[in-house]
Parts: C-alpha cells; structure tokens; sequence
C-alpha cells in the first residue's frame, strides 16, 4: 500500500472512531456509492448511525440511465437518510 492510501486509510479510520465510538455528538456519517455492472447502472448508501443500514436503488440499464445519474441518486439518499437522521 502507498503513503497515499495509508493516510487515507488512517483519515478514514480516525473519522469512523470519532463517528461510531462519541454517540454523544450524533455525528452522522453516511458513505455513497454508485456502479454500473454489465449495464445495469444503481445507488446504494450505507449508514453508521444507528448500527449498519443500507438502501439500494435500480436506475435502470446503461441506455436509461447513467453513472453521473446514479452518483446523484446516491447524494439524494444520503441527505435523505441524514435528514432522517437527524429529526
């Protein structure tokens, strides 16, 4: 592994301790993601707050929609989630 991934993995690592371990704060952290496999383009987003929750969406295939689409989506779930979250 280079110095690079190392410090992001040391960042990385700080951050979910910070967010998992200090309830106290109601540090939200919500990680996205989006993929296009054998042209099927979809979401997801994970949630640490409260234990591991995780939602996926289907966009469709690659001549409905695409990756750019699905990088939205995934910001659109994720704020959602946050939101919720947070009330």
């Amino acid at each position: 592994m280079d110095s690079k991934s190392k410090a992001a993995l040391k960042t990385h690592n700080f951050i979910y301790e910070e967010a998992v371990c200090d309830k106290e704060k109601r540090i939200s952290m919500v990680f996205a993601d989006s993929s296009e496999f054998v042209g099927h383009i979809g979401a997801s987003i994970a949630s640490l707050q409260n234990g591991v929750v995780s939602q996926r969406r289907y966009l469709g295939t690659d001549s409905q929609s695409t990756v750019y689409a699905a990088e939205l989506s995934g910001i659109e779930m994720a704020l959602a989630k946050t939101k919720e979250e947070q009330a």
